[in-house]
């Protein structure tokens, strides 16, 4: 007796990606692309094609890469081709001649995917993407890309080819995909809104999507999918970008227009409904440059352009803009557009998909800050601009944490007093070799470890003293600082995990702020650390006296626990002290012999409740008393 077993298959049935670059203008592309035309339908249920047009041979006319310039441009700088045809088949160039390729799309569909798509195009200017990954997917930086394909599409090219297939018509959201954190063993949901151009024939359009390594180029996964129905009325805000830095007295621009994607015209009311800055000069304008503040237009893709100029005193300048279609006043939409000039806070959001950890704590504390999220606003890049405080979170991420260019105005920033907090679990594995991390983080890079982790806070120091944490994670990192600055956090082994900068006012975490838990220390932590780094004072400030005795108490309220500032104008015995309302001693912080300058104590409450505390420092003839909220 024989028992057959079917073989088993690891991970998800791949769809091959293959992408090839070809141009109307290139004899030998005619062969080619005939070459797929008549054998796509042996793997057409394993393959995704798309073909992208490039700008030569001369005279580089061809219509294809004429309709989408850029978009073509990038892909084929993306893999450096410096020939066509040429196929690259799920991220990697082939060189072998076009006879080959039938052979190699068919092998390579017979490798597993660790990765799964389901595609979802039921609604009309709207993809929904689930991503299914399996435990053994290598997170790294990916990105996902959705691709509008064109078919029978009929031009006497030179060449001699006729009818041309799966012409690459637009990727969205931009030629550089959408990035997408992947949990090996989870599943993520993508959203990636489309238009679709009335020039195109929407019974031979289909999309395409993929997923790929951003460095190593490999395509994970892709798919295929068949649009609905065009709409009788519709449209697409076509807008790349909504935020941009400007230095003080300059001036920054934006454009965007309305796209029309429905089977008839439609008219649109264009609103300002709102302009905030102070100083800020801020002006719509059409696209003959008359300045606007509402206007109703009937045009298939209207262009405006959006002008920012920064006072002398920098700040954020904002407006808000409505887009109303006359077919369907409930459809309508807005557009927020700012621009960033000096100002106190930064906060960068490097994370792959966004985290508002440290922005719901300085919105609690009342801060105003100027937010930039990379995944939406795409690479910081304030050079030129000023600020206190800069809060930048990386989250986790393996690859590239930081680029040059940021580097750079890091250790701008830093050698001109301002004050950083830069946490984030892959930026010594990615920088420690650099001079950044060795000399001005003040770091050494020591190794990494995965699994559970504690954390300890370290006695007596004014950020972490009394707090523990404890958390799962796939990745973090051990860093020892340089003899001029200090550990603030250790791991129960005993290594750093944690840096604090005396001499320019900063706070490196190698860890993922995400992960620390509890919440509420993770917040008493960011809580201390934005505190200080407000209140931060290099060396040589901290030499110049104080003119008077001060006391500051921040923040108040408070949870958990908070610090306590006080400033000395000369050597002195000193007695700061935590009492109820009914006088009764709760806690003695300090009664010593203190030098002049500035000194900080923080007042650990997790264990006294709720209420109203009075803080009272007393020096030679003076006595100041604060009040002091426990929340909680």
């Amino acid at each position: 007796l024989i028992t057959l077993f079917p073989a088993l298959v690891q991970g998800a049935q791949r769809r091959v990606l293959a992408e090839l670059f070809t141009s109307t203008t290139c004899g030998p592309c005619y062969s080619a692309n005939t070459y797929l035309d008549s054998t796509f339908h042996y793997y057409a249920e394993t393959t995704s094609l798309i073909r992208y047009h490039t700008w030569w041979p001369s005279p580089g006319n061809d219509p294809f890469y004429l309709a989408n310039p850029s978009q073509n441009e990038a892909r084929v700088n993306y893999y450096n081709i410096d020939a066509v045809p040429t196929i690259v088949v799920d991220g990697n160039v082939q060189s072998e001649n076009y006879t080959r390729w039938r052979s190699i799309l068919t092998n390579r569909a017979s490798v597993y995917s660790p990765l799964e798509i389901e595609l979802d195009m039921g609604t009309f200017g709207l993809a929904r993407i689930t991503l299914h990954a399996e435990e053994d997917f290598p997170t790294g930086t990916e990105r996902i890309f959705l691709v509008i394909v064109e078919d029978s599409i009929h031009y006497n090219a030179p060449n001699g080819q006729r009818i041309f297939y799966q012409v690459m018509r637009k990727i969205f959201p931009s030629a550089q995909g959408k990035q997408v954190f992947i949990e090996a063993g989870e599943t993520t949901n993508v959203e990636i809104p489309y238009y679709i151009n009335p020039e195109w024939q929407i019974e031979h359009l289909r999309t395409v999507v993929f997923v790929q390594n951003e460095f190593s180029k490999v395509v994970f996964q892709s798919a295929v999918g068949e649009l609905p129905p065009r709409p009788t009325y519709g449209y697409y805000l076509n807008c790349e970008r909504r935020k941009a830095f400007v230095a003080p007295n300059d001036t920054s621009s934006f454009v965007f227009s309305i796209m029309n994607t429905g089977s008839s015209i439609d008219g649109y009311i264009i609103r300002t409904i709102e302009r905030t800055g102070t100083g800020w000069d801020i002006r719509l304008t059409d696209n003959g440059g008359s300045e606007l503040d509402s206007t109703i237009t009937h045009e298939l893709e209207p262009v405006f352009y959006v002008k920012f100029r920064a006072p002398a005193r920098g700040g954020r300048g904002t407006i808000r803009i409505s887009i109303t279609p006359e077919s369907d006043p409930s459809n309508s939409q807005e557009l927020i557009f700012q621009s960033f000039s000096n100002d106190e806070i930064l906060v960068v959001d490097d994370t792959p998909s966004g985290s508002d950890v440290i922005t719901s704590l300085l919105d609690s504390m009342g801060e105003q800050y100027q937010l930039w999220q990379s995944y939406v606003d795409g690479e910081a890049n304030p050079a030129g601009i000023s600020y206190h405080a800069i809060l930048w979170d990386c989250g986790e991420s393996r690859n590239i944490t930081l680029l040059p260019e940021q580097e750079n105005y890091l250790r701008a920033h830093l050698n001109s007093r301002g004050s950083l907090l830069l946490a984030g679990s892959g930026i010594g594995a990615e920088l420690g070799e650099d001079a950044f991390y060795r000399v001005f983080l003040g770091a050494t890079f020591i190794g990494t470890h995965s699994g559970l982790v504690r954390i300890y806070g370290i006695e007596d120091d004014p950020l972490t003293d009394g707090l523990e944490f404890n958390f799962e994670t796939r990745y973090a990192e051990y860093a020892n600082p340089a003899p001029y600055n200090t550990a603030i956090l250790r791991y129960a082994d005993g290594e750093c995990a944690g840096i604090r900068g005396g001499r320019n006012g900063f706070v490196y975490l190698p860890i993922n702020l995400q992960d620390l838990a509890p919440t509420t220390a993770r917040t008493e932590l960011l809580n201390r650390i934005i505190s200080w780094l407000l209140w931060y004072t290099d060396v040589e400030e901290a030499s110049k006296k104080p003119e008077k005795f001060e006391l500051t108490i921040s923040p108040n309220p408070f949870n958990y626990a908070t610090t306590i500032t006080m400033l000395l104008p000369k050597d002195t015995k000193a007695n700061l002290s935590v009492r109820n309302i009914l006088g009764e001693l709760i806690a003695n912080l300090t009664d010593d012999n203190l030098t002049s300058g500035r000194h900080i104590r923080v007042w650990d409450a997790k264990n006294i409740p709720s209420g109203l505390y009075l803080i009272t420092f007393e020096a030679e003839n003076t006595r100041i008393i604060k009040k002091a909220i426990l929340l909680k």
